[in-house]
């Protein structure tokens, strides 16, 4: 038998070395998919799972809450006119620079006057109106036309002139 050179023996050590790692990686992968997923990766599933279902939860909680609070078909004009009756009662020192429709369920307001201005205000405040209602009224210049802004199942809409003064009208 003749003594393998040098080269030979590379090339049977190299052969040996992949087949080692071969089977190694083919072990890491057999292990791999065998495994239980780790602690770290158990613990996201949970919180996930967990934050799903307070959100789903919250979800509800919101809708059961809009819902109550919203007016049914046959209560919304009873409701909106609970609102506007009373804005107008509690605004009652200001009667002389409103008018009331019962009918049209609406309440006007037309005027120039600081009189006129209070008058609005209150309506605003009474009716529950959010605070960028009042802000946009006060903002509010002749070029800019009619205005309007919805809350409670009604709407304020309202436009200026510098002459005439203020048109205020609270609404269904």
């Amino acid at each position: 038998m003749e003594p393998e050179s040098r080269r030979q023996k590379r090339e049977r050590w190299s052969q040996s070395a992949r087949e080692r790692r071969a089977e190694t990686l083919e072990d890491h992968q057999v292990a791999k998919s065998t495994t239980k997923p780790t602690r770290g990766f158990e613990r996201f599933l949970w919180w996930t799972a967990g934050g799903l279902a307070a959100l789903f939860a919250l979800m509800v909680a919101g809708s059961a809450m809009t819902d109550s609070r919203s007016p049914s078909a046959s209560s919304g004009s009873e409701q909106y006119e609970g609102v506007i009756a009373e804005a107008v009662g509690a605004c009652s020192s200001f009667s002389s620079a409103m008018s009331h429709n019962r009918q049209a369920r609406q309440v006007s307001v037309r005027g120039g006057e600081v009189e006129h201005f209070a008058a609005v205000n209150c309506l605003l405040g009474a009716s529950g109106a959010p605070a960028r209602v009042w802000q946009d009224i006060e903002q509010t210049n002749a070029l800019q036309g009619n205005r309007s802004e919805s809350w409670f199942g009604g709407t304020a809409s309202w436009n200026y002139h510098p002459d005439r003064g203020i048109d205020f009208i609270l609404e269904r």
